[in-house]
């Protein structure tokens, strides 16, 4: 996690349960990075980016 004065840069890995054109259930990863921020005084989230890693 990198932190400024104005922001803070979150990287996290999700893991997801997603089902087949099949029907069957597979586990996938994707890695995120997100940056949050405050605006007008409230956190939001200001940018992100995911992409699957398996």
């Amino acid at each position: 996690m990198a932190v400024n004065q104005d922001s803070a840069e979150i990287s996290i890995i999700i893991e997801a349960l997603e089902r087949t054109n099949q029907g069957e259930e597979r586990t996938s990863y994707y890695q995120a990075t997100y940056q949050v921020g405050l605006e007008n005084g409230k956190l939001k989230l200001l940018k992100g980016t995911a992409s699957k890693i398996r």
